[in-house]
């Protein structure tokens, strides 16, 4: 997905404190602060991209994932794989210690982990390992379409989003491999009746303004993708992506920038730092895709998206399934 460039100045260090986790998010719900992790980090590690205002001018930093399976979790001795339950706390804190961002969702709810880009074989699929074609580039759904490419929308349908985060199905909540650090759900899917995805970002971060992509959108509805931002601020995302001209193509696995989010312009300049953004699915299934999260800086535009698995820009993607 889009990506801006790398912050062109020196390398820094910019400390997070994680006890800013407890004040900012309280503590329901949320990953355990270990003694290790209120002291200052000491180390950013390439998917971590901070921008501290010690440092003069500087060009506007972005962060995203563009495979959640490659984030280095090793620090906590975790990895993020296929089906991995992103609501475990041991892998929230993990994400939080490394990005200084986190995903939960509404109570009774799990996220789950879901690679777009492995071929799954048909006893795979029959096992349950991979139940969803619509959320898989190279999946050949719906019959007919190019198999190496997404099935339509308004960005580059060779786009690859390794892995990423979808609203689990509530009748799939079984582990292959209960009491591991990093469960791992047996059968990876979406919950067909919609839900949330909460993306808790440090203030420290700084983030100013984000842009949404989505997967496999079919409705072009307006009851169907919102975001909520700082607890406040609603945004109807395909009354958003028409009013920035960037004309969404709804369908079947297909792939589409629903345009980007000021939280200045959005809050009439009483707020300047976003610290959560809630991606709201209406009454149909899905998951996460495509945030791309930017701080201060100059503002630079978006170019066309990368064809990369990944980079040191990371993009916290989202998806969506029609059953």
């Amino acid at each position: 997905l889009p990506a801006l460039p790398l912050h062109r100045g020196r390398a820094f260090f910019c400390p997070i404190k994680s006890k800013i986790f407890a004040s900012v998010f309280g503590n329901a719900s949320l990953p355990r602060v270990s003694p290790n992790t209120r002291n200052d980090m000491k180390k950013i590690t390439p998917l971590t991209l901070l921008t501290c205002s010690a440092l003069g001018s500087i060009h506007a930093a972005t962060i995203s994932t563009a495979n959640l399976g490659a984030l280095d979790l090793s620090a906590s001795g975790l990895s993020i794989v296929h089906g991995t339950d992103l609501t475990n706390p041991r892998v929230q804190e993990a994400m939080w210690n490394a990005t200084g961002i986190f995903l939960s969702t509404t109570k009774g709810s799990r996220l789950g982990a879901y690679d777009t880009e492995a071929v799954y074989t048909r006893a795979q699929r029959a096992a349950g390992l991979a139940d969803d074609p619509d959320l898989e580039r190279r999946s050949n759904n719906p019959p007919g379409a190019n198999r190496n490419e997404w099935a339509g929308g308004n960005l580059n349908p060779k786009t690859q989003l390794g892995i990423i985060a979808i609203v689990q199905d509530r009748h799939s909540y079984d582990y292959l491999n209960p009491g591991s650090l990093a469960p791992v759900f047996a059968s990876p899917n979406d919950q067909a009746s919609g839900g949330t995805i909460t993306f808790n970002l440090a203030p420290s971060l700084g983030i100013q303004k984000f842009t949404v992509s989505v997967i496999d959108a079919e409705n072009a509805g307006n009851d169907f993708y919102h975001v909520l931002v700082n607890r406040t601020y609603p945004v109807d995302l395909v009354a958003n992506a028409f009013a920035q001209n960037l004309n969404p193509v709804f369908g079947d696995r297909t792939l589409n920038n629903l345009g980007s989010i000021d939280i200045a312009q959005l809050s009439g300049g009483r707020e300047s730092v976003i610290t959560r953004v809630d991606y709201i699915i209406g009454n149909d299934s899905g998951g996460t895709g495509g945030f791309l999260f930017e701080s201060g800086g100059t503002s630079q535009s978006i170019p066309e998206p990368s064809t990369t698995l990944f980079s040191l820009l990371a993009l916290l993607g989202l998806s969506r399934r029609n059953r």
